[in-house]
């Protein structure tokens, strides 16, 4: 379907709600409320089955590419590769770079605003705990419902640092973005670029 609107409110909160409350137009950087995942279209899931045929190929080249990063990065002391777990095997579309503070002289903001200066597609943060979004914190649900903390007998949850492992590792960790057309080249770029922050600012 299509929302047609001369509403220019209307119209971000439709493009919002239809991408899981995402905060489009909005200086919050969490979801602004609940909403639905309808962000493909009928072109978009065509184009999805042909892709669906390289899936294999892509996730191999992928794990390749990670594993070649895993390698080059293995000898550093201020940033490490996330540790796949056994039997998994992930398609990754980015990976988390443990940063290790007690080794550098900068923090992990400072260092992946660096690399990116180096052109690398680094993020200092991925998320927040869901509960530490918005559309959490103030209850934004099915209108002004605040459905389902506001039903009879619902318990009232203190959120606060109940997830401290997910916190702690969200802290520690930076986002490296990569895709399947890796090379060599920008592999070893990426190798290159993290090896020579650390021997620049390192305690």
């Amino acid at each position: 379907g299509m929302v047609i609107t001369n509403n220019e409110e209307l119209y971000w909160n439709a493009k919002r709600f239809s991408d899981r409350g995402k905060p489009f137009n909005s200086t919050e950087p969490t979801n602004l409320f609940l909403g639905l995942n309808y962000r493909m279209t009928e072109l978009q899931a065509a184009v999805g089955r042909v892709q669906l045929t390289k899936l294999a190929d892509v996730k191999k080249k992928r794990q390749w590419v990670v594993g070649r990063l895993r390698e080059g990065l293995s000898g550093l002391k201020a940033f490490r590769l996330w540790k796949i777990i056994d039997d998994a095997d992930p398609n990754p579309w980015f990976v988390f770079v443990k940063f290790n503070r007690d080794y550098m002289r900068i923090n992990k903001e400072e260092t992946a605003k660096i690399l990116g200066e180096y052109g690398l597609p680094v993020g200092a943060h991925y998320v927040v705990p869901i509960y530490n979004q918005y559309w959490i914190k103030n209850r934004v649900t099915y209108g002004t419902s605040q459905y389902p903390w506001s039903m009879p007998g619902a318990r009232e949850i203190d959120y606060t640092n109940c997830c401290p492992n997910a916190e702690r590792a969200l802290a520690d960790h930076m986002t490296l973005y990569l895709h399947e057309g890796w090379t060599e080249r920008e592999i070893n770029y990426t190798i290159e670029v993290f090896k020579k922050l650390e021997e620049e600012y390192s305690v």
